[in-house]
């Protein structure tokens, strides 16, 4: 049986299965080549995308177990816990501290003073921390998963020596999407970039928020590239 898309649906207008057709062609490549999330948007389950699930080598999960360790003696005696929930702020104190063990740059590879750890052990150090204070869990989460990430997967090679030892072992890094017209709507985004002649980029546009911006000294900016 031929595989059939939203637009195929029987008493659907012909406006609306112009503007179907539109957003599964925005919402491209073809199934083969989706991520498992996209493909059970559209009602198909790849479960060989997932499993089996990542193991941590023998030499990752030594290294795992020893910050685990060191990590929750500082969770357990030593973090403002309940001082974070009352007053609604991280000290910098604790990012520091975070910083020094290693915590805040897990996903960063070796070469540029991270840990180089893989998502296995990436997400065993979350779930420990989220045991004893989901804000920090979500402050270090957003500082790897949407923060410095996109350096980390698609960044030149100057850019990631430029940033990721950075964002490794001193600063913050803060994600910037939603928009006040569109929300964080990735595929409508408002602001824009244009090349300039020298080979630069200018950014144009606003953001409703911006994750960690308050204390971060580094912007990944969701935006359109003029072309």
């Amino acid at each position: 049986m031929a595989d059939r898309g939203l637009s195929d649906v029987k008493g659907v207008s012909q406006e609306d299965q112009q503007m179907i057709q539109n957003i599964e062609s925005m919402m491209g490549p073809e199934p083969e080549n989706m991520g498992f999330v996209k493909n059970t948007f559209w009602g198909r389950l790849r479960e060989d995308l997932i499993f089996p699930y990542p193991r941590e080598g023998a030499g990752e999960r030594e290294k795992c177990d020893a910050l685990l360790e060191e990590l929750e003696e500082y969770l357990e005696t030593e973090h403002p816990r309940v001082k974070i929930d009352r007053e609604q702020y991280i000290p910098e104190s604790v990012i520091d501290r975070l910083f020094d063990m290693g915590v805040m740059g897990m996903i960063i590879p070796e070469e540029y003073g991270g840990l180089g750890l893989g998502v296995t052990s990436y997400n065993r150090v979350l779930e420990l921390i989220g045991r004893y204070c989901a804000s920090t869990a979500v402050l270090v989460s957003a500082h790897q998963s949407i923060g410095c990430k996109a350096i980390v997967l698609f960044g030149t090679e100057e850019q990631k020596e430029e940033y990721l030892p950075t964002a490794a072992q001193e600063e913050l890094s803060a994600f910037c999407l939603s928009e006040p017209n569109v929300g964080s709507d990735a595929a409508a985004q408002e602001s824009f970039s244009v090349k300039t002649d020298e080979g630069n980029y200018i950014l144009n546009g606003e953001k409703k928020w911006s994750t960690s911006g308050a204390m971060s000294a580094v912007f990944t900016v969701m935006c359109k590239n003029m072309v």
